[in-house]
């Protein structure tokens, strides 16, 4: 019995301690931060998703995405707000002469993405964390490749308006005492683009001609308006980096 109560005595000492680490407050043993964000808290979220790991194991193309980017703020101990960027772009530019003629090719890869969202944070623990909210990805992709040759020249544009909206549900791990978490996020979302048409334009021996298809090399027409859809899931591993002001 003896045992058993200085069992209870040592359980209930800890409480308290326990306690503070779990609201965020400095102990001798906690960082200033605390491990566990609460209310007014800012975060840096950055990872990898399931598509980038689908694109660096194919070698037949380049990557040129980022890796995720976001920015968190915890509105209340549960509620958090994000706001996420992607960006992308590529441009070559190639000058020269041929047979007396002075030539230029250009190649412009562009895409954009801001993604704000919201999170529901479930558990008080300091330890493990689960949570589950929805995002609201915008963005655009603008590619080009123009040719010229003297005052001839060939050019295809492309672009289109991106719009989405997904759900997810994480779990992230508070690394020791350090304002650190580590995570996973799966989600489901769909998208929509709109005006994902190619528009060409082509001049050669003072004359000129332009037109618009839905995909390379497809049917011509005068005026077209395109709309695409899609739906699919995603995986993210990401890492947390918690701070105040």
């Amino acid at each position: 019995m003896k045992k058993f109560f200085t069992f209870v005595a040592a359980v209930l000492l800890a409480v308290p301690t326990f306690a503070q680490i779990s609201d965020a407050e400095p102990t001798a043993h906690t960082l200033k931060t605390g491990n566990r964000p609460v209310k007014g808290t800012y975060g840096l979220y950055m990872g990898v998703t399931s598509d980038m790991f689908k694109d660096w194991s194919d070698k037949n193309i380049s990557v040129s995405s980022l890796p995720i980017i976001n920015f968190k703020y915890m509105q209340t101990d549960k509620i958090e707000l994000r706001l996420g960027f992607e960006f992308s772009k590529s441009k070559t530019v190639t000058k020269g002469e041929m047979s007396d003629n002075d030539f230029m090719n250009k190649k412009v890869n562009a895409s954009n993405t801001f993604t704000p969202g919201f999170a529901y944070h479930f558990s008080p623990k300091n330890i493990l964390d689960v949570y589950a909210g929805a995002e609201l990805p915008i963005g655009w992709t603008r590619d080009k490749v123009y040719s010229e040759v003297e005052d001839d020249y060939n050019s295809v544009k492309h672009g289109a308006f991106n719009i989405g909206l997904g759900g997810f549900i994480g779990l992230q791990a508070f690394i020791g005492h350090l304002p650190l978490a580590l995570g996973v996020e799966y989600g489901l979302s769909a998208k929509l683009d709109l005006g994902d048409t190619y528009r060409y334009a082509v001049k050669s021996g003072g004359s000129k001609n332009e037109w618009v298809s839905d995909k390379p090399g497809g049917t011509s027409y005068d005026k077209l308006k395109k709309r695409d859809g899609a739906w699919g899931s995603q995986f993210r591993i990401t890492l947390s980096y918690y701070f105040n002001k």
